[in-house]
């Protein structure tokens, strides 16, 4: 599977306000902060999907057996395209209903072929949370912590003292974003 953001968000799960109130800043600006929140939520957004809505193109080399695929993402909101790809590339859009079903409510997002599908599949569809106030907070809790993280420490591991072996940071993120990841994992695994 291959996934390209099509349209990706210009909103961040979480706003400035909040970032200085987890570090402690008051009302300081500091430029790096921004790209900390951009780097920050791809990073979660690699273990969970979109965060916020944004628009993706995601394509398979090959259909799955049962008919059913999953897309890599947790809140699919809407399949705007889905088209078939035989061996040779010749491309064939498939009709919503008669062709598949859309399971927008299941978690992560995914469709149901209805006729199977021999080759390939490009799937279009919308994905993520409409504003930053409908974000889970476990979600928005991990991208703070991603920032914290970056920003109280240069690199992922420490040396509590000279000679000693180096210990990985503790993250507390892979238990917040854990439920996610765990359906996640049904898209990717797919593949």
């Amino acid at each position: 599977m291959n996934v390209i953001a099509t349209d990706p968000s210009d909103l961040s799960p979480v706003t400035m306000l909040e970032v200085n109130q987890h570090l402690h800043r008051g009302d300081e600006v500091d430029e790096s902060i921004s790209a900390k929140i951009l780097a920050a939520t791809r990073s979660i957004e690699l273990t969970v999907g979109p965060i916020m809505d944004s628009s993706w193109r995601a394509t398979f080399d090959r259909v799955p057996k049962h008919h059913y695929i999953y897309l890599p993402a947790w809140l699919v909101t809407e399949i705007s395209a889905v088209v078939a790809i035989d061996g040779d590339g010749v491309e064939t859009p498939l009709a919503a209903v008669t062709d598949y079903v859309a399971e927008l409510g299941h978690r992560p997002g995914r469709i149901r072929l209805v006729n199977p599908v021999s080759g390939g599949l490009r799937v279009d569809f919308s994905a993520g949370w409409e504003s930053p106030a409908a974000v889970p907070a476990e979600l928005k809790h991990a991208v703070l912590l991603e920032i914290g993280h970056m920003d109280a420490h240069r690199e992922a591991v420490i040396q509590a003292r000279p000679g000693q072996a180096f210990q990985e940071l503790p993250r507390a993120i892979q238990h917040l974003t854990a439920v996610y990841a765990a359906a996640m994992s049904l898209a990717w695994g797919q593949a």
